[in-house]
């Protein structure tokens, strides 16, 4: 026997993946067909003395040393699971992974144990259940596996069960003498009851698998598994688990032997006449079916089987004799304790028949999961009241009755027991298939034996001999059949429609036969039995047409029997009151009602019928059910004022016919409304209209009834919502309700709900009770906050709207005060109220996460819960900013306002939550849920709860409020299990995805690229938070263990990327990857978590899985099964609108956080990493052995282009085009289904621009009504056409942006990623400029591209190889040992060219093209064939070229103006090889050097603009760009043809005209700038002089004049030297500068004089001397002009 869980697990996952292990199978093959368990395997003294030892020899055969920590331990696990000492140590090693346990780990020792000891038992379980359900006949793997004992082995499994089962009662019981009964060990008992629960379940498939499989068709096989059945309690609800098996086996009797059926119908036979079968009333229902199935068998071949049996006593009388020992009455308890409308609470409503009919036979109950059995009470006996003998005089005796409930029979069950059982969805499927199939066989071969019950029940109640209902009850098998069928088919609509589909079949005809019967009783449960046969739209318009058409039983007949009787009982009341008058004390009224033709069965008539018209109202069309209303809202309303024990089930009633439409519904307000206040006593206080309430509704049944009827007439009109939320305007109830005799509208409605149901509902013991009460409140507030549309408030101002022309009373402020959601927004904020909520809500985790997400009451009753929560969240602002503030300045006192109306004392709804602490732990909880929305409700209200101070709030408690609440409360890990659970559920339903999409989003919105604070997303994702951030400690749920949301995230990472391929990507799978990298992204660039995060991801080897899973894409990929094409608008537009578009742009955003990750993972391994690690990673982006380096492939996006966006053609009437929208704040939808953007505020705001601008008539009662256009009025249909097709533009629009904008942002993360790759990724030289090479091959043709339509992704590339260009020189020249131009360069040089005379090149890209281009030139500049050879390529763009970059050497901004200059230089100096310098030509010619010459003086508008409009960057940016253009004048200047181009161009009278030359060098100049103007900070003062030299640092504050002197008179030399001697023009023009600068000579003479008088350094050896260099200059000027000093005129 194998007892490690490792083969069995690894066995499983092989049928997972759909390839069974055959040798693994093979191995194991004896425990999986002995279904080995436990193997009887018990405690005992040998293993445990062994064990005590400290050595012990496993079944592994080794042999294995143990502390007295793992001996304790497995001692303990021993003992509570009653299980040898050496298989439970074998089963706590299989988990350990090496750990050591300390002295206070044994609690997870022993956890781990039982977690492996259950698990190994799922696993075997699940893989039998495979092999028996799953696998052909002939399939070899199910032929080696059953053998003569499977069977037996079987039922042995399910004995174990009951022994394990028994023995955990014990040990409770144990436990509670001891007063051990803690929550911890509850819990622990539930585990193991969950566990085993599943493995009876699991036992139940392999059981029926059996029965599939012709294994239990023998005698021998079905005789014991009978057997086994029959020896279980007759109430153990674990008998229901054999019945699909048993059903099926007797439903294929052809697969038995002739002899075997044969044999086994005697057996049978004789166990019906044992004594002991009166006890066995299971045994007996099996006989009955087998004899139903064996009247088909013997059908099939009449001549060789029923021929030779009498039918008499083979079948007739021993079917007659097991309907008298219970045959039916046990079928009854079986459907009815697995039906579904037994679980609704309302049912309690209506006359609890199954009481009265089930007399015998107790029901069945979970007895071997509850603690103590008394719990339950048997109805089996007693349950029924009869009217009669509970008359206390009045006729309230009768009427008040108090009939039998099914929750008066049960106790409140504790916290961590089974109240019901919920069958697993195979189980259940097989079940109702095998049960549906008895039932039909019944109807079809047993017509003769219902014939004759029914004849039998006739000929009784005609004798006499049944004189009371208790009587008749006894007997009534028929109605026990009926109530059968309505237990079984109510809300199973799939198995009901059989009884519709064929007028001509044996369910039909057994309908229209039981139609005929007249008998009081039986004709009840015909209504009852029609009624379950109602489920679902299709079934409930039959069943309504049958009544119509029948003559029998028909709509009038029963709207007259209701009528007939409220006669009756109004005449009852008025009899019981003329006696009264005449003064008679003591009256008979059981006698009086007798009298009157009033008895129970007139109770049990009554309440069929209205279960009848409920179950058809509810699932019919709106005109059914508005002719449904017509018929019966009259007479019902009518008979809910009598004084009965049916006013709730006639509440109930209404509720299911009351019509969808808001002017249909009016009537049932009214006549709601008059019965409760027409004749009440009432004041100006909300007592007296609470006590009106109370006189009506006196009792649990009738408070119910009356809060479902206010929750459906409270319903939102679907064609009257707009997005959940009602129509502007409009009220779901007549304007000013009831304003004729009390204070108007809904305000008493609430009042009443809140004060005197909600709050003391608490109180309420029976657990049922209190959910079917808070239920319908709980809906009534859900649909009262969504009756006012929040939205229209703020966007009335844009739209310009009179929101009293919106308003179905035409006052805006009234309907504000008549508003369901203002008067319930003031309850929520009452504290009793709330706090009713939030212990709804913390009452129901463990409920939850145990019983499961549907069918459940409790369910329903938080999932409403949380959305109130969530919703008054949303919601809050406007009701405290705005309706709070309107509705205290225009009280209307014909309302019932309360007087304290308004926040009471909160800040916010947030204050409330905050003050309950364990409601947010339970939000966590709920968030691993399978229940969807209250999972996504209570993510969305920890998103809200956890962003509310985030923003703009410096208090660090406040910000991390949420965070300091989850990290303390005892629940944090467990909370953090339920996101990763959330996050690890397979992806099945649309619904698990959405999770998933929100989870991600609170965590990416909670973490920050630099913020460094923590947040709840660092708790979730499993940081320990609680000091300075780490991985936590090696426990569950912290990044140290292992288990972790943080690695769940990974995990689905990768499992995301799996799913896509570069065949096609799909939207879910490459959405999910998209947000998880961003939140990877955000804990990588964060400083406080960067190193962490790095370390952990090293160590899951993260960066070689994305790399190896990285979609490659190209042309062909499909996203989401369509290509990306743009070649037509209507390819263009069918991709946009659906989630095509969405993969795309997901895919994007992923590319773009990958490329930003590769970035930020090699810089970090640049620091902390070894060479090796760094080669590896970089290796896996830049080898090319199989093509292109894989870091190239990361631009394949931009080959796709931008989606063209057409132009807006649309004709939208009036002024609905001026409507503005915030397109970028347009958010993504949810799902991953259809258009991708959520236009829920575009919609709004349009439909409300839209209302504004209609032309209403006056509002009226009537507009009411008709305020709606008429279907298919062509104006608004041609309103929503255009507001359509406005919705396409917008999205082809929002499309566009994204996905340009995305590009750009690859684009730009991936010339990062070659920037940190170039210099952080240790290259060696060569191979670095291999690489580099790469990626200019790659980009230029790009660039040559770009520059023609896109600027920006120009610059990014541009930018890059300014970057790249550089390096590859340093690295040339280092290998090459001197400067020589790479030819492989040339094709840059001819895009620059071409970006620089492109018309849409930008400023700042033509300043980057103009330093590649200067790089290049500067390297030829020596070389006069390759600078011959551009000059004639430059010829022909000649002119354009040169005046570009000298417009920007003029007029340009920042450094364009400067790489201009510089570049203009270059092409001086290689158009100096020609004879004619073309350059230059061009310069002058036309008039460009001149205007250079002119920005000489652009220094003089700095120096005299006023200080506040420039800085010092400003001043020491234009001295740059002086002292640049000076320079590149003095190159042109070294020719004589240069010179003259100057002179001709007025330098020397633009120098001339300097002001700054003339400055007195002996007191300078003073500035004053304010370095930072928008944050205050001080001024600076600047001082030029004569003095030292500026300094890029502003620790100096002097500026030195021959800054700008020097070059100026360098310029003048050079001109002067360059045009000679002979230029007396010249010679006397530069004389009269100098003439013009004589305070200028003086002063740098004197200063030159006094540094000699002082001794300082000659000016000739200083190498920074730049005054001795002004002497020179000036000195040298000076000789050649023959100036003397005086002033010249």
């Amino acid at each position: 026997m194998n007892w490690s869980v490792e083969p069995f697990e690894l066995l499983y996952r092989s049928i997972q993946n759909g390839e069974v292990d055959l040798e693994l199978f093979n191995g194991l093959l004896t425990d999986l067909k002995a279904l080995n368990l436990d193997n009887n395997k018990r405690k005992n003294q040998t293993s445990r003395s062994q064990l005590e030892k400290g050595e012990a020899k496993l079944g592994d055969g080794a042999t294995y040393q143990f502390n007295e920590v793992f001996v304790i331990s497995a001692i303990k696990l021993s003992d509570e699971l009653n299980l040898d000492e050496l298989i439970i140590a074998e089963l706590m090693l299989s988990n350990l992974n090496g750990a050591d346990y300390t002295e206070n780990d044994d609690f997870l020792l022993m956890n781990n144990g039982k977690i492996q000891y259950f698990m190994r038992r799922q696993y075997i379980l699940q893989i039998v259940a495979y092999i028996v359900n799953c696998l052909q006949r002939d399939d070899p793997i199910l032929e080696s596996f059953f053998d003569d004992n499977t069977v037996s082995n079987v039922i042995q499994a399910f004995k174990s069960i009951h022994t394990n089962l028994v023995e955990i009662k014990q040990l409770v019981n144990k436990a509670q003498i001891l007063d051990h009964y803690d929550v911890l060990f509850q819990k622990n008992v539930r585990f193991k009851r969950d566990f085993l629960l599943k493995e009876y379940d699991i036992l139940s498939q392999i059981l029926t698998g059996l029965s599939q499989n012709r294994i239990l068709s023998t005698q021998s096989h079905i005789t014991s598994l009978i057997d086994h059945i029959t020896s279980l309690d007759a109430n153990d609800f674990f008998i229901i688990y054999y019945l699909p098996a048993v059903f099926q086996t007797f439903g294929e009797l052809n697969h038995f032997a002739d002899g075997e059926v044969k044999s086994l119908h005697q057996a049978l036979l004789k166990d019906l006449k044992s004594p002991e079968i009166y006890s066995k009333p299971v045994h007996v229902t099996f006989i009955f079916v087998f004899l139903t199935f064996f009247i088909s068998w013997c059908k099939e071949k009449p001549s060789e089987r029923a021929m030779s049996l009498d039918f008499k006593t083979a079948v007739d009388e021993p079917m007659t004799t097991a309907v008298e020992l219970g045959a039916i009455e046990q079928l009854l308890v079986f459907t009815a304790d697995t039906s579904v409308v037994e679980k609704d609470k309302s049912i309690d409503l209506f006359y609890d028949i199954r009481s009265l009919l089930q007399r015998h036979i107790p029901k069945l109950i979970p007895k071997n999961l509850l603690d103590d059995d008394t719990q339950y009470t048997n109805s089996s006996s007693g349950n029924v009241h009869n009217a009669m003998n509970n008359i206390s005089g009045g006729n309230a005796g009768f009427l008040n009755s108090n009939y039998g409930s099914p929750a008066a029979n049960k106790k409140h069950i504790p916290k961590y027991q089974f109240d019901c059982v919920f069958l697993s969805e195979q189980t259940e499927i097989t079940l109702l298939s095998t049960t549906h199939v008895v039932l039909q066989r019944i109807i079809a071969d047993c017509a003769f034996l219902l014939t004759k019950i029914k004849d039998a029940e006739e000929d009784s109640l005609l004798s006499g001999e049944d004189l009371t209902l208790d009587d008749v009850s006894v007997k009534a098998d028929l109605e026990r059949f009926f109530l059968t069928i309505y237990y079984f088919y109510a809300s199973r609509p799939e198995y009901a429609k059989v009884f519709w589909e064929d007028k001509e079949s044996n369910a039909f005809g057994f309908i229209a036969w039981a139609s005929k019967c007249s008998d009081s009783l039986i004709r009840s449960c015909f209504y009852l039995m029609i009624s379950s046969l109602s489920f679902g739209a299709e079934n409930s318009v039959n069943v309504f047409h049958y009544f119509n058409d029948d003559s029998t039983v028909s709509w009038n007949i029963i709207c007259q029997c209701i009528s007939d009787y409220i006669a009756k009982i109004s005449s009852l009341n008025n009899a019981v009151q003329h006696q009264q008058t005449l003064g008679n004390s003591e009256i008979d009224t059981n006698l009086v009602a007798l009298e009157e033709g009033l008895n129970e069965e007139a109770i049990i008539f009554l309440s069929s019928l209205f279960t009848l018209i409920g179950s058809v109202a509810h699932d019919v069309d709106e005109n059914i059910k508005l002719s449904l209303s017509t018929m019966f809202s009259d007479v019902l309303f009518e008979f809910s004022k009598l004084d009965t024990p049916l006013i709730g089930a006639c509440f109930m009633t209404l509720s299911h016919i009351v019509p969808t439409s808001t002017k249909d519904k009016a009537k049932f307000w009214l006549l709601l409304d008059a019965m409760i206040f027409k004749n009440a006593t009432l004041t100006n206080t909300h007592h007296s209209y609470r006590t009106a309430f109370s006189s009506i509704f006196g009792n649990y049944s009738e408070v119910l009834g009356f809060l479902r009827l206010f929750a459906k007439l409270l319903q939102i009109d679907t064609s009257n919502q707009d997005h959940g939320l009602i129509r502007f305007g409009n009220l779901e109830f007549p304007a000013k309700l009831g304003q004729s005799y009390r204070k108007a509208g809904i305000w008493p409605y609430f009042n009443y709900i809140f004060t005197d149901l909600l709050i003391p509902s608490e109180k309420l013991t029976d657990e049922a009770n209190k959910i079917a009460i808070q239920l319908p409140i709980m809906e009534s507030i859900n649909t009262a906050l969504c009756s006012f549309d929040y939205r229209v408030i703020l966007n009335s101002v844009p739209v310009g709207a009179d929101l009293n022309r919106l308003t179905t009373s035409g006052d805006f402020f009234e309907y504000i005060q008549e508003s369901p959601a203002t008067a319930v927004f003031n309850y929520l904020f009452q504290e009793k109220c709330y706090q009713s909520i939030f212990k709804i809500i913390v009452g129901g985790s463990d409920e939850l996460i145990n019983i499961g997400s549907e069918g459940n009451y409790h369910t329903l009753l938080i999932q409403n819960a949380c959305q109130v929560i969530s919703r008054t969240l949303q919601h809050q602002e406007t009701y405290l900013d705005e309706l709070i503030p309107i509705v205290k300045k225009n009280r209307k006192e014909i309302f019932m306002i309360p007087k304290d109306f308004g926040h009471h004392g909160l800040r916010s709804f947030y204050d409330a939550i905050f003050f309950n602490l364990n409601v947010i732990a339970h939000f966590g909880l709920y968030v691993g849920v399978e229940n969807y929305i209250i999972a996504s409700e209570s993510i969305s209200i920890l998103k809200k709860m956890s962003l509310l101070y985030n923003k703009n709030c410096s208090s660090t408690h406040l910000r991390n409020k949420l965070l300091i609440v989850l990290d303390a409360v005892d629940e944090s890990a467990r909370i953090k299990d339920a996101f990763i659970s959330q996050i690890e559920t397979p992806i099945d339903i649309e619904e698990k995805l959405q999770l998933k999409l929100e989870i991600l989003d609170l965590l990416a919105s909670n973490l920050s690229y630099s913020d460094q604070e923590m947040t709840v997303a660092h708790f979730l994702l499993g940081f320990q938070v609680s000091d300075a951030i780490s991985v936590g400690p090696k426990l569950s749920t912290f990044i140290a263990s292992g288990i972790s949301l943080l690695g769940s995230l990974l995990n689905l990472l990768q499992a995301s990327l799996e799913s896509v391929s570069p065949a096609n990507i799909d939207y879910a799978p490459m959405r999910l990857a998209a947000m998880t990298m961003e939140i990877i992204l955000k804990l990588c660039r964060n400083p406080v978590t960067s190193a962490i995060i790095f370390d952990v991801l090293l160590e899951n080897e993260f960066l070689d899985t994305i790399v190896m899973l990285d979609p490659q894409i190209t042309k062909y990929t499909s996203w989401n099964n369509r290509l990306f094409e743009t070649s037509s608008l209507e390819s263009v537009h069918a991709f946009n609108e659906g989630p095509s578009l969405g993969a795309f742009i997901s895919f994007l955003s992923y590319r773009n956080h990958l490329t930003q990750f590769f970035s930020l993972f090699i810089h970090r391994i640049f620091f902390v990493g070894t060479t090796f690690q760094i080669s590896t990673y970089i290796n896996y982006l830049i080898s090319s052995n199989r093509g292109s380096a894989k870091i190239l492939s990361f631009l394949n996006t931009l080959n796709y282009g931008s989606i063209p966006v057409s132009k807006y053609t649309g004709n939208l009437s009036s002024n609905l085009s001026k409507v503005s929208f915030e397109l970028d704040l347009i958010p993504l939808k949810p799902r991953c289904t259809g258009n991708i953007f959520d236009f829920t505020e575009v919609d709004a705001r349009l439909s409300l621009f839209k209302r504004a601008n209609e032309v209403q008539p006056k509002p009226t009662m009537l507009t009411l009504v008709t305020n709606r256009s008429v279907d298919g009025d062509p104006s608004e249909k041609k309103e929503d056409a255009e507001m359509l097709k406005l919705r396409s533009y917008i999205t082809d629009c929002l499309s566009n942006s994204k996905i340009s904008d995305l590009q750009l942002c690859i684009l730009h993360s991936w010339v990062q990623l070659v920037q940190i790759i170039v210099t952080d990724g240790k290259l060696g030289t060569l191979e670095r400029c291999d690489f580099i090479l790469e990626i200019f091959s790659t980009i230029v043709p790009k660039i040559n591209d770009y520059v023609e339509f896109d600027v920006k992704f120009s610059e990014e590339l541009v930018s890059l190889a300014v970057f790249l260009y550089e390096i590859y020189n340093q690295d040339r020249r280092t290998m090459d040992k001197y400067d020589k131009l790479d030819t492989r360069l040339d094709s840059l040089f001819k895009v620059c060219i071409h970006g620089i005379t492109s018309p849409l090149s930008s400023i700042s890209l033509r300043s980057d093209f103009y330093v590649l281009t200067n790089q290049y030139l500067v390297r030829i500049l020596n070389d006069e064939k390759l600078s011959k050879e551009i000059l004639q390529n430059l010829r022909v763009i000649n002119e354009k070229f040169v005046e570009v970059i000298s417009n920007d050497a003029i007029y340009g901004q920042g450094t364009s103006r400067i790489t201009a200059i510089l570049l203009l230089d270059s092409l001086v100096q290689v158009a100096d090889w020609n004879k004619d310098n073309i350059i230059l030509e061009s310069l002058t010619k036309n008039a460009h050097l001149l205007l250079i010459i002119r920005t000489l003086k652009n220094i003089d508008n700095i120096l005299k603009s006023t200080t506040e409009a420039t800085s010092i960057d400003d001043l020491l940016y234009e001295m740059t760009a002086f002292k640049a253009t000076v320079f590149f004048l003095i190159r042109i200047a070294q020719t004589r043809t240069g010179s003259q181009s100057l002179i001709q161009n007025k330098l020397l009278q633009v120098i001339g005209q300097c002001s700054f030359l003339k400055v007195d060098p002996e007191l300078g100049l003073n500035l004053h700038f304010d370095e930072n103007p928008s944050k205050g900070t001080g001024v600076v003062n600047i001082n030029i002089g004569l003095e030292s030299a500026a300094s890029a640092g502003r620790e100096t504050e002097d500026l030195s004049l021959f800054e700008l002197f020097i070059p100026v008179f360098k310029l003048i030399c050079t001109v002067l030297i360059s045009v000679g001697s002979e230029n007396e023009v010249v010679i006397n023009n530069t004389r009269q500068l100098l003439s013009a600068f004589r305070k200028l000579l003086v002063g740098v003479f004197k200063k030159d004089a006094l540094n000699d008088s002082e001794g300082r350094t000659n000016y000739l050896h200083g190498k920074n001397d730049v005054l001795g260099e002004m002497v020179m200059l000036i000195t040298l000027l000076c000789t050649l002009t023959d100036y003397n000093g005086k002033e010249c005129l």
